[in-house]
C-alpha cells in the first residue's frame, strides 16, 4: 500500500509538469527555464523543510504536512489558474526521429548526466553525516537549503547562457560539474568546505533540467509535446537507476564512490556533446 500511495502522486507529477512546459513552450521557449525554475524552487525547500520534519518529527508527521502543501497548491490553482479554451492536435511524428543517430546521442548524454547528478544528489544527507559529521537535524537542512538557493541561481544563470551561447553551456556544463564533484570529494572532511563545494554543486545541479530539457527538445524541435514528455520520462529514470547505483554503494561499497562513478559518467557524457555539437551544429542553435 504504501509503494501505491507513492506511484499515484508521482504520475501525476510528471503530468503536471509536462503539460506545462508544453504550453509556456508553445509562448516562447524562454519560457521553459521560467517553469524548470518554479520546479527546482518546489524542490528545493520542499526538500529542506521535509528532511528536517522526517528527522525531527518522523515519517507520519511529514506526510501529513506533504498533504496539506498539495491541499494548499490545488485551491491557489483553482483560484488563479486562468481559464484555458482545450484544443484538439494531433502531434505530427516522424518515427525516424527516435531512431536517427542525433537523438541515439542526445539520449546518452541524457542518461550519463543524470544519472552521475542522482547518484550523489540523493544521498547527501547519508554524505554529509558519515563524511562531514554533520548529524544534527537542523544544520543539515540548512545546508540542504543553501544548496537549493544556489540551485536556483544556477538555473536562472544557465538559462541566460543558454539563450546567448547553447553550445558552449551544453558542453562545459558536465566538464565543470566533474571538477566541482571531485573538489568535493576531497574536501568532504572539512565542514566550511563542504558547505562552499556544496553551494557550488547546488549552482550546477539548477542547471541540470534546464541543460537537459533544452538538449532534448532541440533534437526534437517538431514534436515538443513528445520531447517534453520523454524529458520527465528518462528524469525519472535516470534518477531511479541513480538511487539504485547510489544504494548499492552506500550498503556494500565504499562510500567516497558516490563521487569516483558520477566523475566518470560526467566526462564520458562530454564526448557525446561534442559529437553532436560537431555533426549536427544546426540543431544546438541558441533559444530563440
Amino acid at each position: 500500500m504504501a509503494l501505491i500511495a507513492r506511484v499515484i502522486p508521482a504520475f501525476f507529477y510528471s503530468s503536471v509538469i509536462s503539460i506545462a512546459l508544453t504550453i509556456m513552450s508553445e509562448i516562447s521557449l524562454k519560457n521553459t527555464n521560467r517553469v524548470i525554475l518554479g520546479v527546482s524552487s518546489g524542490t528545493i525547500l520542499g526538500l529542506s523543510i521535509s528532511t528536517y520534519i522526517s528527522i525531527r518529527y518522523g515519517y507520519p508527521i511529514v506526510n501529513v504536512w506533504l498533504f496539506l502543501i498539495n491541499v494548499l497548491a490545488l485551491i491557489i490553482i483553482m483560484l488563479f489558474f486562468p481559464k484555458m479554451d482545450g484544443k484538439i492536435k494531433r502531434p505530427e511524428f516522424e518515427f525516424h526521429e527516435i531512431t536517427s543517430t542525433k537523438f541515439i546521442v542526445t539520449v546518452i548524454f541524457i542518461l550519463f548526466l543524470g544519472i552521475s547528478v542522482s547518484t550523489i544528489y540523493n544521498y547527501f544527507a547519508v554524505i554529509l553525516s558519515s563524511l562531514t559529521h554533520i548529524s544534527e537535524e537542523l544544520t543539515l537542512s540548512i545546508f540542504l537549503l543553501f544548496n537549493g538557493f544556489a540551485s536556483m541561481i544556477g538555473t536562472t544563470l544557465f538559462g541566460y547562457l543558454l539563450i546567448k551561447n547553447s553550445k558552449f553551456a551544453v558542453l562545459i556544463y558536465p566538464i565543470a560539474f566533474a571538477a566541482v564533484i571531485l573538489t568535493m570529494g576531497m574536501l568532504i572532511e572539512i565542514p566550511t568546505l563542504t558547505f562552499i563545494t556544496l553551494m557550488a554543486f547546488g549552482f550546477l545541479d539548477g542547471s541540470m533540467h534546464t541543460i537537459a530539457q533544452f538538449w532534448i527538445t532541440s533534437a526534437l524541435k517538431d514534436t515538443p509535446e513528445f520531447a517534453n514528455g520523454f524529458y520527465l520520462f528518462i528524469n525519472n529514470f535516470n534518477r531511479t537507476i541513480g538511487i539504485l547505483i547510489g544504494a548499492f554503494i552506500v550498503s556494500y561499497m565504499n562510500i567516497h564512490l558516490l563521487f569516483t562513478l558520477p566523475i566518470i559518467f560526467l566526462l564520458f557524457s562530454v564526448i557525446f556533446v561534442r559529437y553532436r555539437i560537431k555533426k549536427y551544429p544546426e540543431s544546438c542553435e541558441n533559444i530563440q
